[in-house]
């Protein structure tokens, strides 16, 4: 079951990581997701007009460079899964140039992970 699926819970934004994870009851009442989900892009094999190249700059963080094309602070994670980035807590590295999933297919995956 999915987090805005349980009345129970507050309503959270599609953006949200959360919404990649199930969310499951534990025999004492308790809500807890389960982490294990991943979202998977085939890099090599995404239509080169489906993304732009970004290229990093001093003081990026993957937080503001979605802010920066989505206009929210949420996506990161898809930033990070779209370049198979494994620490979102690093530092990027200036210079570096990295795929950015256009604004038009991002509801696509989204409702496609809302979906699961």
């Amino acid at each position: 079951m999915k987090h805005n699926e349980i009345s129970e819970l507050s309503v959270i934004e599609s953006t949200k990581l959360e919404n990649l994870f199930n969310i499951y009851k534990s025999s004492s009442g308790e809500y807890f997701y389960n982490i294990l989900n991943t979202v998977n892009f085939d890099s090599d094999n995404i239509a080169a007009y489906a993304y732009d190249l970004y290229t990093i700059m001093t003081g990026d963080t993957y937080t503001y460079i979605s802010y920066k094309h989505y206009n929210t602070i949420n996506l990161w994670w898809l930033i990070c899964s779209l370049n198979n980035i494994q620490d979102p807590t690093s530092i990027p590295t200036p210079g570096l140039e990295i795929k950015i999933l256009k604004p038009a297919f991002v509801n696509n995956v989204l409702t496609t992970i809302n979906r699961k």
